[in-house]
């Protein structure tokens, strides 16, 4: 995951990019697991017609395991490549963008604004 905090970003989606993508990994993570364990049920089901059979639940067992680790390697290197894109190119703010609520920030003040500013604090105090 990221380390950059992309507080611009979490400022206008309400919700940091990093927790979108990690909500995103887990999804896809259970539903793997979910595939995987619905795999093993059709093995064991088509397994349970064939008469004299010499593969047990167990070794289905360690091979869909097996088959598991492969594929969530596969699909850790897969998301890792994944998340950088999105976060590069889809929930990054170009740096060029202002948010409605930093539209004031946009005109830098003058020295004499900010005098002007200045002096008007002190009266209002």
């Amino acid at each position: 995951m990221s380390v950059d905090p992309m507080t611009y970003e979490a400022q206008f989606f309400g919700f940091t990019p990093q927790t979108c993508m990690l909500r995103i990994y887990i999804a896809f993570q259970d539903y793997l697991f979910e595939v995987m364990q619905a795999v093993e049920q059709v093995i064991l089901k088509k397994l349970d017609g064939i008469p004299d059979c010499d593969i047990s639940p167990v070794q289905i067992r360690k091979c869909t395991e097996k088959f598991l680790c492969f594929m969530k390697g596969h699909f850790d290197n897969l998301f890792s490549k994944m998340e950088q894109l999105f976060l590069q190119l889809i929930l990054r703010i170009p740096s060029n963008i202002l948010l409605p609520e930093d539209k004031c920030k946009e005109t830098p003040y003058s020295e004499e604004d900010f005098q002007h500013l200045q002096k008007e604090i002190e009266q209002l105090q």
